[in-house]
């Protein structure tokens, strides 16, 4: 169970502008003081509730005398989103199911020194969650794919160890991230 909050207090509140700006100008009466008229908050709330299964397989490759061990993890995410803006609310139901494959390099390759492969796949948003305002307006979010491989390197002589990672969005046009983490003491 997760909850994620982000905040905003004390937003200054200023009154719309009246008159066109030269008007603004010439009067002074419709000027703006500077001084705002009351404040108000932006609140939002993502609460997560994950489910997730761990599996061990062996993958018979038809390799003579070989068999491939394997692990197999996969999730669903069942999301409940909340936002308040001055005087308006709104609200949304989504749900996001992942997968995850990981196998040992060591195993893989037969080499010692070798660490974990893993590829991921992510369905992020698969009931096509529309955020319903208080206004009756409602905003989409989009269904997107997350697709990844990573790569963890054991450094044992000094206790850490390497991440490399990539992964590719579909929504937005695509998007790629790369990125390398050292965890510099790894229990």
């Amino acid at each position: 169970i997760s909850w994620i909050r982000f905040s905003v207090d004390d937003i200054p509140l200023f009154s719309e502008l009246r008159g066109t700006p030269d008007e603004r100008k010439t009067d002074s009466a419709l000027r703006a003081t500077g001084e705002p008229e009351g404040y108000f908050t932006d609140r939002e709330d993502a609460f997560i509730f994950s489910f997730a299964k761990f599996r061990k397989l062996h993958i018979d490759l038809g390799w003579q005398f070989f068999v491939l061990p394997a692990q197999l993890c996969y999730g669903i995410n069942l999301k409940l989103l909340r936002q308040k803006l001055y005087t308006y609310s709104a609200s949304a139901i989504g749900l996001d199911l992942g997968l995850l494959f990981r196998v040992s390099a060591v195993d893989l390759f037969d080499r010692d020194y070798l660490g974990w492969i893993s590829l991921g796949l992510n369905f992020q948003d698969i009931s096509n969650t529309e955020v319903t305002w208080s206004t009756k307006h409602q905003d989409a979010i989009p269904y997107n794919i997350k697709w990844g491989i990573a790569y963890v390197q054991p450094l044992p002589w000094i206790g850490s160890q390497v991440n490399l990672g990539f992964d590719r969005d579909t929504k937005y046009g695509g998007e790629n991230h790369l990125g390398v983490e050292l965890s510099l003491i790894h229990i």
